[in-house]
């Protein structure tokens, strides 16, 4: 965790020649090797045909990198260099330098004392510059020099997802005066260009944010913007005012997906194909009707994902010997449970890439198949026309596979033939919806499905979540009650390991989240003879569990505080996907 510095040490620096200071940077830099003389010069030149300053031509050109050239700026000027992630910045401090003025010049406050700001900037500026922010913002100003990335995060983060959008189409005043009329509700419907620049804009921030789903849902006064991010909505700050243009940006997305934008009472579903770099994107477009207007779900697909290797999934080293015993086997059904979202797919998709083998017939039916994978034969499931998985497993059978993939067992036909397919020779995987791996053996039997079949044809349950992982560029030590210290040690009373509980602060690399990303964790139980007996005799989730443990199985909590004390996810996030169990 980096600290942050005393940015008002020495007081307000104020930069009195911006030239001089280019011409210095130009010299430091040839002495340091970084550019050629002539490489300075032809960029001086460059800079100043477009009226830039060196720094930023230096920057944009990518001759340098940022942090390069900003770590000579501070030692030329003495205006310190520091990461954003390194303050905590406060709203306070933020309703202080209007939206306008952030915006115009890439500002954000960090800090405040005796009447001077603090701000965070990617450039420097000139006397002249300086005073007039300064009288903007009727304070002193002391300068702290941050990436441009960052600076325009944290700007984004805190004054609103398109608020540079919304400046362009509507004045500050036009967004606070009267409550909309019909007339400034048809200018914001005719904004055009300015209102597909914003709705681009919300879609490759989510993307950027590899957020799952959008969110966007009219209020009575506001419009509420959600990405879905690591299985969690997360809130995404819009400008005020930007309700004005809800339904100019709903009649927007549904042109971009080929609706019809002149019906608003019935729901409407569609589909919008983006290219975000070099990645394509499949957008599922769900409209439905409000009492407040047009409520907009986006369901966001990568055409290319890349797939997960089976040592990528998070297992640990235990986990992951009695996960290859059980794909190794020739026959039997192996079953991935958990809600939705915990992942499962993902781990069959890991499952099937590295069984995969030209001298094994694997088949697939889904429902949808939402990632092509080379070498698998993957059918889509129709059930509107009598293609239903049941429907499909029985095609399935007649083809000649090795190894079955089912999406979902959903109901007793599909698990009747699923166990009795794996009874006949075929390796079968499919997923479940239990709380625990131990349920999954409840649930079938719950369908209709003979306690006897069940032992004879299930060889291993695989429960899984997924926990949020802490931000690196922000993670600084936890404080955790001692109750819940005592649980976790009760937990894992026999843990060697580090005990490392972190949190995520809170920084514009992880969105002011705390959190970067997911990892799963896993309750693998194996069908051993003991297990076998006990389904026989009809011995309920809670029995079977309880055997599982004394075998050795590691429970999701366990899992979950393992990650926790290694310091790669929280207290809370474990609490949050896992069940405490009654004693």
């Amino acid at each position: 965790m980096i600290t942050a510095p005393d940015v008002f040490a020495g007081g307000p620096r104020r930069i009195a020649s911006l030239s001089a200071v280019m011409q210095e940077l130009g010299s430091r830099l040839f002495q340091a090797g970084r550019l050629t003389r002539n490489q300075i010069e032809e960029a001086a030149a460059r800079a100043g045909l477009l009226g830039r300053p060196l720094d930023q031509l230096l920057i944009e050109e990518q001759l340098l990198p940022e942090e390069t050239v900003l770590a000579e700026l501070s030692t030329i000027t003495g205006v310190p260099f520091v990461p954003i992630s390194a303050f905590e910045i406060r709203r306070d401090l933020v309703a202080m330098v209007p939206a306008r003025t952030a915006l115009h010049y890439g500002i954000i406050p960090l800090d405040l004392r005796n009447g001077v700001l603090a701000l965070a900037t990617s450039r420097l500026y000139d006397l002249g510059e300086q005073e007039n922010i300064e009288t903007l913002l009727r304070s002193g100003v002391s300068w702290v020099l941050c990436t441009r990335r960052d600076v325009e995060e944290a700007v984004k983060h805190f004054y609103g997802l398109g608020a540079d959008v919304l400046e362009e189409m509507l004045p500050g005043a036009a967004r606070t005066a009267a409550p909309p009329t019909a007339e400034t509700t048809a200018a914001a419907d005719s904004a055009g260009p300015g209102l597909t620049r914003l709705v681009e804009q919300i879609i490759r921030e989510a993307i950027q944010m590899h957020a799952s789903d959008i969110h966007l849902e009219p209020m009575e006064k506001r419009l509420s913007l959600r990405y879905r991010v690591d299985g969690v909505l997360c809130p995404i700050p819009l400008p005020e005012g930007l309700h004005r243009l809800q339904r100019g940006i709903v009649s927007c997305l549904k042109v971009m997906a080929q609706l019809n934008i002149s019906e608003h009472r019935l729901p409407h579903d569609g589909r919008i194909r983006m290219t975000v770099g070099d990645e394509p994107f499949d957008i599922r477009v769900s409209v439905i009707p409000t009492q407040f207007g047009e409520a907009v779900n986006l369901r966001i697909l990568n055409r290319k994902a890349a797939f997960l290797d089976l040592g990528d999934l998070g297992l640990r080293p235990d986990q992951m010997r009695r996960m290859e015993d059980l794909i190794a086997l020739s026959h039997g059904i192996i079953l991935i449970t958990g809600p939705t979202g915990s992942g499962k797919t993902s781990t069959l998709y890991a499952v099937l890439r590295r069984i995969r083998d030209e001298t094994i017939s694997i088949i697939t039916i889904e429902d949808p198949v939402e990632y092509q994978m080379d070498g698998i034969l993957q059918i889509q499931a129709h059930p509107e026309i009598g293609l239903d998985f049941a429907a499909g497993l029985r095609v399935i059978l007649r083809h000649d596979p090795n190894v079955i993939m089912i999406g979902e067992i959903r109901d007793t036909e599909t698990a009747d033939i699923a166990i009795r397919s794996s009874l006949t020779g075929h390796l079968v995987f499919s997923t479940l919806h239990t709380n625990d791996a131990a349920g999954a053996v409840a649930r079938l039997v719950d369908m209709g499905i003979e306690p006897y079949l069940v032992a004879s044809g299930l060889e291993g349950i695989v429960a899984q979540r997924l926990v949020r992982v802490i931000c690196s560029a922000c993670a600084e030590p936890a404080v955790v009650p001692d109750t819940l210290l005592r649980e976790i040690e009760r937990d894992l009373s026999e843990w060697t390991g580090p005990r490392h509980l972190r949190r995520g602060r809170g920084c514009p690399a992880c969105k002011y989240t705390g959190y970067r990303g997911r990892r799963a964790i896993f309750e693998l139980l194996p069908i051993t003879d003991t297990i076998r007996s006990l389904v026989i005799r009809g011995a309920v989730g809670d029995e079977v569990r309880a055997a599982a443990i004394g075998q050795g199985m590691m429970t999701l909590r366990q899992s979950g505080w393992a990650l926790a004390l290694e310091g790669t996810t929280t207290a809370d996030e474990v609490l949050r996907v896992t069940q405490r169990r009654r004693a």
